[in-house]
């Protein structure tokens, strides 16, 4: 399970990498050269690279460098020809066996994006510490804990820890000041500390697959955050209270946990957009719940066990809830009360165990639905 959502996780974000650009990836330098002026996103990942060529200095519009999985390239001339390019935002160093950064990569100026990945890094290296970078990619590293003090990467919002080796919650990241996104899953996680209170500006905040038990009750004092993903950790009904009291929440994960009861507060949550509480023992849904007038997306996958002739009735009372994920329901039939869900346009309904009848059955009674 672990190695496929990984794989999932790396799809997505090579997709959301190609897709934020509406410019064409070049990926050989003859390819670029062949077109000089008009190169903006190159990809030179698995080239077997030992050095660039001066000639990369051709390329005035340059924004983007992919130079993954080149181990034997001379970084630090890399880096020197590199600075040299006034528009370079991004650059790649995924799998490349380093555990330092030359002190070169200071010369970047402009770069906004850096992607650290799959390498030997036990620590932020002290040269990425002074960078103006928005973003910092280390998935796939050696971390443990994290030493930062104020002034390092002052100008971060957003950083990827994922498969790392924290037990930890890395509450030193509180000293940037502008941190907006944490994104540590698959970690060993099991203690989040009461520090957790000092991320002032956290917007997003994902801890998928690592071994909470236990939020603290501090977690609730983040009243800018929007996004918090808990997913596939240890955690029970009375695990989670302090959630019920971020009131500033328009997304909120909770698939995979040991979750049987969601508590009659959870109508405190009326920012609510997005929910997901599939892959739990959960049976019955608070009449509170229809207090999410917001909510836009639900994921009830898999809760074979749910009152879901109730569940239909209150979701009739949410007027904006456009996508609902029903999957792995464990019934034949359909029950009473889906037919009122007509303000729902798509649904995720695959697993279940309908036959062809009930599947015609379905369709008639929302006609206009598009179903997953």
């Amino acid at each position: 399970m672990k190695r496929i959502q990984i794989v999932i996780f790396l799809i997505f974000i090579t997709l959301n990498k190609l897709f934020a650009q509406d410019v064409k990836i070049y990926h050989s330098l003859q390819e670029a050269f062949s077109d000089s002026t008009n190169v903006k996103s190159l990809d030179l990942s698995e080239n077997n690279l030992v050095e660039l060529p001066v000639e990369i200095l051709h390329l005035k519009n340059l924004e983007d460098i992919d130079l993954e999985a080149n181990p034997n390239l001379n970084l630090g001339e890399a880096l020197h020809l590199l600075s040299q390019l006034k528009h370079l935002k991004s650059l790649g160093l995924g799998r490349n066996k380093l555990s330092d950064i030359p002190t070169y990569i200071a010369a970047l100026k402009n770069l906004d994006d850096l992607s650290l990945e799959d390498n030997e890094f036990t620590d932020i290296p002290a040269t990425i510490k002074k960078l103006h970078i928005k973003s910092l990619f280390l998935y796939g590293d050696k971390m443990e804990t994290l030493h930062l003090k104020k002034g390092d990467l002052a100008d971060l919002t957003d950083i990827n820890l994922c498969v790392n080796k924290f037990t930890i919650f890395p509450t030193q990241l509180s000293v940037l000041p502008n941190l907006k996104q944490i994104t540590i899953w698959h970690n060993k996680i099991r203690f989040i500390p009461r520090a957790i209170s000092q991320f002032k500006q956290l917007d997003s905040l994902e801890l998928d697959n690592n071994e909470l038990s236990k939020l603290p009750p501090e977690i609730a004092l983040l009243k800018k955050l929007h996004h918090l993903s808990i997913r596939f950790n240890h955690l029970k009904s009375q695990d989670i209270k302090e959630v019920y009291r971020i009131t500033s929440l328009t997304g909120l994960d909770l698939e995979g946990n040991n979750i049987e009861i969601i508590s009659t507060r959870i109508g405190n949550l009326k920012n609510l957009k997005y929910f997901n509480i599939s892959d739990n023992p959960i049976t019955e849904l608070p009449f509170e719940f229809s207090n999410l007038q917001k909510l836009q997306i639900l994921g009830l996958n898999n809760l074979h066990d749910l009152d879901w002739a109730h569940a239909f009735k209150l979701l009739q009372k949410l007027p904006k809830l456009t996508a609902l994920g029903i999957s792995g329901m464990g019934l034949r039939k359909m029950p009473e009360g889906f037919e009122e869900l007509r303000q729902v346009k798509s649904f995720w309904i695959t697993n279940n165990s309908f036959d062809k009848e009930e599947w015609t059955r379905i369709k008639k009674l929302l006609p206009n639905a598009k179903f997953e």
